[in-house]
């Protein structure tokens, strides 16, 4: 649905909508039901379904992109301190994986 120049600003009228993008309202009838389907779930859920793990992975990698594309080094050359930030990122770890638990 993002596609299209007009998404989400004020030219994104009911008229274009029903007229153009979508005349049936299926892809809004879908994700509506798609998006009440997901609110049920976590609703009732007794805990939500997050693995906060996969967060700290992420940024692992993050740390290691910045790292081999010498991003680091630049910050470094220009006496920016990543030192807190890198402790920050393994700290996370250890948190996520105590929330996870």
């Amino acid at each position: 649905m993002s596609g299209y120049p007009a998404y989400h600003t004020g030219f994104e009228t009911f008229d274009l909508v029903d007229k153009v993008y979508d005349p049936e309202f299926k892809i809004f009838r879908a994700c509506s039901q798609l998006n009440l389907r997901l609110g049920l779930e976590l609703a009732e859920s007794e805990k939500l379904p997050f693995a906060i793990e996969n967060y700290a992975d992420v940024m692992e990698e993050g740390m290691m992109t910045l790292a081999e594309n010498g991003i680091l080094d630049k910050l470094e050359g220009l006496e920016i301190e990543t030192k807190y930030w890198n402790e920050s990122v393994y700290a996370f770890r250890e948190a996520a994986h105590l929330f996870d638990m």
